[in-house]
């Protein structure tokens, strides 16, 4: 499936997993962070929401809130900061208390706590905070927007699931050329 993507040049990644998606996104909003951005090795933090799915690896249930995902699969991966999800206050305060932020990583609509949709203009008021601090926007796209294409202005999309015909498990982390 090939997009008209309007936010310039960009690569793809396919990978099997939403979760390889997600830690694909990981994986790139640190390495940007420390070589272009220009925070000291290892101390980069990504911003996270609470009651998120992502899977089900170490790193990103060290980013998970759920205590069955979590019980006796420690230690986990560090460099995360949990907020409350569709809170733009709790956002820019994680985004003021450190210039370590490499990312915001968040789901348009949360399904793990139930179905969660956030106020209108969310996204948009994240994109403008992600923007005013120079931390990448990670948003993880489900399938049903995915027939829209990229979404203007976001850092990393990890779209998923199934986009090689909406069948096979195949998930395309986009990644704008230069980032």
């Amino acid at each position: 499936m090939v997009f008209p993507c309007p936010v310039g040049p960009t690569k793809a990644m396919l990978v099997s997993t939403g979760a390889e998606a997600v830690e694909t996104a990981v994986k790139i909003s640190r390495k940007w962070a420390y070589e272009v951005k220009g925070i000291d090795t290892y101390k980069a933090k990504i911003i996270v929401c609470e009651n998120n799915f992502h899977g089900r690896t170490t790193t990103i249930i060290s980013f998970s809130n759920d205590p069955v995902a979590r019980k006796n699969f420690g230690p986990y991966t560090e460099g995360f900061i949990k907020i409350e999800y569709d809170n733009l206050q709790a956002l820019e305060a994680a985004l003021e208390s450190s210039a370590d932020i490499a990312g915001f990583l968040v789901e348009p609509i949360q399904g793990e706590a139930g179905v969660v949709v956030p106020f209108d203009g969310y996204m948009a008021e994240v994109k403008k905070l992600c923007e005013k601090y120079n931390v990448l926007f990670e948003l993880v796209i489900p399938r049903e927007r995915i027939l829209k294409g990229p979404i203007s202005g976001v850092g990393i999309q990890s779209i998923f699931p199934g986009v090689a015909g909406l069948y096979l498990p195949v998930k395309i982390p986009l990644i704008p050329t230069e980032i």
